[in-house]
């Protein structure tokens, strides 16, 4: 399936017009690091397989920080493909393994690639496909795992009150949101075999004071998003954070 032209565009330089909006500050680049470090361990650590020699593949692995993180937890098999070809220079350049690759779908489909993995992550990049591509990337990702494999992913909230908005069109190449019951609606109908919703921790810096101030805030923004959810008639709502976390099992 070919990718819409403006795509190309926008991936070609991604990793620039990132850095010049938001610099490109080696040591802030080390702090943020350690921060979504610290993030994944909290939120991500408890659904990674035990066996730290399971086959890993991550999609879109952006500045490779997940990829940094699983190899501090000594996962040894990692590796990752991204669209952008800059994107997978620097991260070679970090001495991560990341290769380009045009077609996520092609690349799954390909016969050497069929039943080879034992998990793949999908860190902030599903929302950056059409409904026809989604539907079919995942369905190639399926045929990539071995049984017993999974997904896990992290995906923008459609749910989330006051920041819905932001998330699908805070980055120019979002084409999707996405909530519980969608997720459940599309990896039924691909035949995953279960689908488990987890909602992201922020305030996960349990050394910082201002943590606990965030932490309540938080809550209380929760439990008023759910009463709105409730007032309007949706009962299948219980995740109300900037994104759901969801592992997904062949």
């Amino acid at each position: 399936m070919n990718s819409p032209s403006y795509r190309k565009i926008l991936l070609k330089q991604y990793l620039s017009v990132f850095k010049n909006l938001h610099g490109d500050n080696k040591k802030r680049q080390r702090a943020d690091l350690e921060k979504n470090i610290n993030f994944f361990r909290h939120n991500y650590l408890n659904l990674l397989p035990l066996k730290k020699d399971v086959a890993i593949l991550e999609i879109g692995p952006g500045m490779g920080q997940f990829q940094v993180f699983l190899k501090r937890e000594g996962y040894v098999h990692v590796r990752g493909i991204d669209g952008s070809e800059e994107i997978a220079q620097y991260c070679k350049a970090n001495d991560l393994h990341v290769s380009y690759e045009e077609n996520f779908i092609d690349f799954f489909n390909q016969e050497e690639n069929k039943n080879t993995l034992d998990l793949i992550i999908a860190n902030d990049i599903l929302e950056h496909f059409t409904k026809q591509e989604l539907v079919d990337l995942l369905g190639a990702m399926k045929g990539a795992l071995r049984d017993g494999g999974a997904i896990i992913a992290k995906v923008p909230n459609a749910s989330a009150c006051f920041v819905a908005t932001n998330n699908r069109y805070g980055d120019f190449t979002h084409e999707l949101m996405f909530t519980e019951f969608s997720l459940q609606q599309l990896c039924g109908a691909l035949g995953f075999s279960r689908i488990e919703f987890f909602a992201p921790n922020l305030f996960c810096f349990y050394y910082n004071p201002l943590n606990y101030i965030g932490l309540s805030l938080n809550f209380l923004l929760k439990l008023i998003q759910i009463g709105i959810h409730r007032l309007n008639g949706n009962f299948d709502v219980n995740i109300v954070t900037n994104n759901i976390i969801f592992k997904l099992y062949k």
